[in-house]
């Protein structure tokens, strides 16, 4: 994607995400958020999984369907919400154990990222379970960045890095700021609660992330919001715009497109009960999301390898 393109779409999706931050969550979620779930669920498999070897794939995979299975007990009401989410995150302590007999062989410093991650991980499941997992929802937003620059030609990473940092960090820097919240304002663009979906008060969505207390800080908590959903849709146009043609193998033609089209007569179920789509919706999301852990470390350990080889005598 031209530098010129990716700052006009990340530029629309931060005015977006400050003047109608509740549509721009609803409305996203709804068009966009399976398509990317699956989306990069296949980039995964294609491209993380053969990196990884066969004693390791299974127990991701089992975690996986671990943490799906937990989501759909949970909603069904089969699990206590607090009971889900400690089992939620010991399925995701076990996707991130599994990468460690690789690491292992990869060095000291792939080998102890994988165990600072778990440790990091059973640390949130003593002190918060909802609260890490809250963190993880925002956090996980991030992750097409290392993976673009995995699909890149060494010589191309240093500025793809360079450009990450200003779409992943610099712009929802800029949106707690407050400044592109209050020029939406003066120029009479914002409308914060406007929602096309049934979605409920704005104020009501503000679960979704961690961020401030709404009761105690509403404007700093409007703010976190605007800016986690200025994140959710850089994520959603790197997964679904950049990520599928970028690197081997790419996706077949067509694939974003009708999995786009797909979701349109789902828009119905999110149209009569938001919140139950949203939940239901989750379980896909879930899996996504912690199937990220696997693919982020075993990009660790390849770095870790390439660095070690550069500084041992030939």
């Amino acid at each position: 994607m031209p530098a010129a393109t990716a700052a006009l779409i990340h530029g629309a999706c931060l005015l977006a995400a400050v003047a109608w931050p509740l549509a721009t969550y609803s409305l996203s979620l709804a068009c966009f958020g399976l398509a990317h779930a699956l989306v990069e669920l296949r980039v995964l498999d294609q491209r993380i999984r053969p990196r990884l070897p066969r004693r390791a794939q299974l127990p991701i995979v089992a975690a996986l369907a671990a943490v799906f299975a937990i989501r759909c007990a949970a909603n069904l009401q089969w699990l206590p919400r607090a009971q889900a989410h400690a089992l939620e995150l010991l399925a995701g302590v076990a996707t991130v154990l599994a990468v460690l007999p690789l690491a292992r062989s990869r060095g000291a410093a792939a080998r102890t990222t994988v165990i600072a991650v778990a440790a990091a991980l059973v640390l949130g499941l003593l002190v918060s379970p909802l609260g890490t997992l809250l963190v993880l929802a925002v956090l996980h937003n991030l992750a097409p960045w290392p993976l673009l620059i995995d699909a890149l030609p060494p010589q191309r990473r240093p500025q793809a890095w360079q450009r990450g940092a200003i779409t992943w960090l610099a712009m929802p820097l800029l949106v707690l700021s407050g400044v592109p919240t209050a020029a939406a304002t003066a120029l009479g663009l914002a409308a914060p609660e406007a929602a096309p979906l049934p979605s409920g008060p704005l104020f009501d969505q503000f679960g979704a992330f961690v961020g401030p207390d709404p009761f105690a800080s509403p404007q700093l908590a409007l703010l976190a919001f605007s800016a986690c959903v200025y994140l959710q849709c850089a994520h959603y146009v790197a997964v679904l715009g950049v990520l599928p043609r970028q690197g081997q193998p790419s996706l077949p033609r067509g694939t974003v497109p009708a999995l786009l089209l797909l979701a349109l007569p789902l828009l119905v179920l999110w149209w009569i009960d938001f919140a139950g789509a949203r939940a239901w919706y989750g379980t896909i999301a879930g899996v996504h999301a912690w199937a990220e852990f696997p693919a982020l470390l075993v990009l660790v350990s390849a770095s870790s390898t390439t660095g070690r080889s550069r500084t041992t005598p030939g």
